[in-house]
């Protein structure tokens, strides 16, 4: 059984859109994470989350090799977990307890507003 105990995953001064890195789940089994996300200030903006099985999405390949992966969003799946900003700020967590894909990985999409956009990572083995 593996585990991923919290670490940071992305740190923005949000004014842009951001891609996440890959989180590579494999090599650890884990099979249940959660991200706990924080956004201060007058962000408006939505989160996405994307799932891989493709090798090319592993975090030590190349930038355009993770940008062709074929990532498959399932942002709907956990969407009642989702706080998106919308002019102030926010403090969730999304969780997955049976997660079956080798990759994750979250953007946040910039609309306006500024403000900061923290995310913690953890996870466990199945």
């Amino acid at each position: 059984m593996g585990a991923l105990l919290a670490m940071p995953y992305m740190t923005l001064a949000a004014g842009a859109s951001t891609t996440g890195g890959s989180l590579w789940l494999g090599p650890d089994n884990v099979a249940g994470w959660s991200m706990h996300i924080i956004t201060t200030g007058t962000l408006t903006g939505s989160f996405k989350f994307y799932r891989s099985s493709d090798p090319r999405a592993r975090p030590d390949r190349s930038t355009a090799d993770r940008a062709a992966a074929a990532w498959k969003e399932f942002t709907s799946d956990v969407s009642s977990m989702i706080s998106n900003p919308a002019g102030g700020t926010t403090d969730f967590e999304v969780m997955a307890s049976d997660f079956r894909a080798d990759f994750l990985r979250m953007d946040y999409v910039h609309v306006s507003g500024s403000g900061t956009v923290t995310v913690f990572f953890s996870g466990h083995g199945a």
